[in-house]
This record gives C-alpha cells, structure tokens and sequence, in this order.
C-alpha cells in the first residue's frame, strides 16, 4: 500500500490546498488531454460539491491541512472510497477527534488506481500516525479484495454448475 502525505499550515494552506482540490478534481484523464470533471466524496456520502470542499478549507484556517493519496500500487476492483472512509475512521480514532475530510477517487488518468484525501486535522500528524493510516488503508483493501473474490468464487461456482448441469442432459 502506497501512502503519501503532504500538509500546509499558515496563512497560505487554504489557497495551496484549494489549488490541490482544483487539480485533482479536473485532472485529464488518461485518453484524454482535456479536463475530465470527478466527484469529490465524504465521510457518509458519495457527493460533495467543491464549494462544500472549499468551505471545509476555509472554515479550517488554524489547522492543519493534510493532502493524502493512498494507493495500493495498481489497477483494482475494489471500493478505494472505502477504503478512504476506513482509514479516515481510524485517524478520527486515534486522534479522539472528529475529522472534517473529502477525498476523489482516481482511477482514469494512470495505471495506478488511487484516491486523495483532504483533511483538516489539529496537529501535524507524527511517523506513528502516517504508520496507522498505511497499515489501515492496507487491511481495508485486503477485505475488498477478499469481497471482490468471494463474489467472483461464487459467480464462478455458479457458472461450473451451469455448464456442468448442461453436460449431465
């Protein structure tokens, strides 16, 4: 699992960060050169629009604003915004605070299907902290991917039993 973390803290955090919502969310994609719009997410929905975003950044001027992308270093099947909205649960549990966060799935512009997340945390975040966020989002993909193949065993054992019904007659 790849994790990455970048923040900014002062007065320049909510342009830098707002100009990261704007990357992110207007990146071209892969087959194309020209902006391809994606829906920024939260915690308990699949949509949030990016004036939402921006009040979140702007309305956390004394924090610390966390830029993250998390990644399990390939293309995959599985729920990345859970995946997100797992490991965000366990950095609001291991901070004993509530976080305010958004985040975007990536899955068209490289071989590398990954999300971002934007955080507004109290504190800068320590190695142990990072540590947590990576062996989270790294269990959280392996329950996806163990979803992902129990689905595909049992639409596959059905499949079997088709054809092999199909040969008994």
């Amino acid at each position: 699992m790849i994790l990455k973390a970048k923040y900014a803290h002062g007065p320049a955090a909510a342009k830098r960060t707002k100009a990261g919502i704007r990357y992110v969310t207007h990146r071209p994609g892969r087959e194309t050169d020209k902006p391809v719009i994606r829906e920024l997410f939260g915690p308990q929905t699949d949509t949030v629009s990016k004036e939402s975003a921006y009040a979140l950044v702007d309305a956390s001027a004394d924090r610390y604003l966390y830029r993250l992308m998390i990644s399990p270093g390939g293309e995959t099947n599985a729920d990345l915004r859970d995946v997100a909205r797992d490991t965000m649960e366990y950095l609001a549990g291991r901070l004993d605070a509530e976080i305010q966060w958004i985040g975007i799935e990536h899955r068209d512009h490289s071989a590398n299907d990954h999300v971002h997340i934007i955080a507004a945390v109290d504190r800068r975040l320590c190695v142990r902290d990072l540590q947590g966020l990576r062996e989270t989002a790294a269990r959280s993909y392996e329950q996806q991917l163990d979803v992902v193949t129990d689905q595909g065993s049992e639409v596959a054992h059905s499949q079997d039993r088709q054809i092999q019904q199909e040969m008994d007659r």
